[in-house]
């Protein structure tokens, strides 16, 4: 999306859903940051001037030879079709190359969830909450929060409303599943539970997790994930109605 209010001065207000929709710019200046330190051969290639030897020679000819040939411009079209083709293989190195699929995924889910407000403060972490009833109920720390929703029957954990999520699922070989969710410009990835999916999609659809049916029998490392969610203020918790 990218909404434009078309009258300010009446307080025209812009209702944002779904996900950012980056330019082409954009996209570029993620993938330049994340080439910039990339241990990638193509990204830490430089361009190699092959003529360099015979421009040693002539420098060190006569000043009267060097007038007499004409050794044209030093940008010549040899030297930008180089350096073009030095870019573009760096790019599509991360962008094309199936063997970077992985990082390209996460490089697109972290740039299509990262926020573009002017204020940072969306989100709440759990050791800056000050509700006291809250924290009464759900305990001080994200482990106790969790633990707590997981021993109720109506307990669950709720995505906190105005950021965006966003999935993917990438397989490895036949043997590797990795699901990721996406919020706020950072991923989460579980690697083959059969629920992650599951969870990262009612999650990214801002559903409920349900303690008595989808979190039930969680693995340890989605446990760890929901943890992280809860501690950044991604998750709260909370019960069925």
């Amino acid at each position: 999306h990218w909404g434009t209010s078309t009258d300010h001065r009446d307080g025209c207000m812009t209702l944002s859903v779904g996900c950012r929709a980056p330019s082409a710019a954009e996209l570029l200046m993620r993938v330049a940051e994340e080439l910039s330190t990339s241990t990638l051969p193509s990204a830490t290639a430089r361009y190699q001037d092959v003529n360099l030897v015979s421009k040693i020679v002539n420098n060190n000819k006569t000043q009267q030879q060097q007038q007499q040939q004409r050794t044209g411009p030093s940008i010549t079209h040899q030297v930008r079709n180089d350096m073009k083709s030095l870019l573009l293989d760096a790019v599509n190195d991360l962008v094309g190359n199936p063997e970077q699929e992985s990082l390209w995924d996460q490089v697109l889910g972290t740039t299509l969830t990262s926020s573009n407000r002017y204020s940072d403060n969306a989100l709440q972490a759990y050791d800056e909450l000050e509700d006291d009833d809250y924290l009464e109920i759900w305990g001080t720390t994200p482990d106790q929060a969790l633990a707590r929703v997981l021993s109720m029957d109506n307990g669950c954990l709720v995505p906190v409303t105005g950021i965006s999520f966003a999935t993917s699922q990438l397989s490895g070989n036949e043997e590797t599943t990795q699901d990721r969710l996406f919020a706020y410009g950072d991923m989460w990835q579980v690697d083959n539970d059969p629920k992650a999916a599951k969870i990262f999609e009612l999650m990214e659809q801002g559903q409920a997790l349900s303690a008595s049916s989808v979190l039930q029998g969680i693995s340890e490392p989605m446990r760890q994930v929901l943890q992280d969610l809860i501690a950044q203020g991604i998750l709260y918790a909370s019960t069925e109605d």
